[in-house]
This record gives structure tokens, sequence and C-alpha cells, in this order.
């Protein structure tokens, strides 16, 4: 999110012993315990949640979002040097294409 300086990587716990992401864990936690644990229902966790959904959906349309066939093109979350492979303008909107 680069309009406010921030770099979501929702899936880098992935790896860690516990096997889930922190914002996977706070969700499971403020659901059946609003009154100990509603401070894990942070603006935080609700941002790498939904950035952890964009990077599901650009791999569920893999073969349109490597072409850059995704229209239109995220107005909040964009792609890191590491992932971005360009840019194409088709017909009817301009398209990020993404290195998965």
């Amino acid at each position: 999110m680069p309009k406010f300086g921030l770099t979501l990587k929702p899936w880098d716990n992935w790896s860690n012993p516990k096997g889930v992401p922190d914002w996977w864990t706070a969700y499971n936690k403020v659901k059946p315990h609003r009154h100990s644990d509603f401070h894990q229902g942070n603006l935080q966790n609700a941002l790498n949640a939904v950035a952890g959904l964009f990077v599901m959906v650009l791999h569920l349309y893999e073969e349109k979002a490597k072409p850059a066939e995704l229209i239109p093109s995220p107005q909040f979350f964009l792609p890191t040097d590491d992932h971005f492979a360009g840019a194409n303008i088709l017909g009817y909107g301009f398209g990020f294409q993404y290195q998965l």
C-alpha cells in the first residue's frame, strides 16, 4: 500500500512453527472471546487479511494475472518489484502483469 507507506506480507508467518499467519490466529481468538481478545481485531490484522485474500485471488486467476488481464487494477494493493512483471494497456483498461 504505497499510498500509505505500508508493505504488507500476509503470508510471511506461514512457515513459522505454528503454521498459521498472525492475522488468522487473531481472527480465531476474537470470534469466541470478544471480551478478552477484542484488541486483536485491529487495522493491521484486517489489512493483512484483505491482502492475503488479494494474493489468493491472484493465484486463483493466475492465467489472467500474468498477462495483465485482471481489470480494473487494484488501487490500494500494488505489487512489489519482485512481483511486478510490467503493465499492459488493453482496449478496456490498464492492468499489471504479476510475477507469481
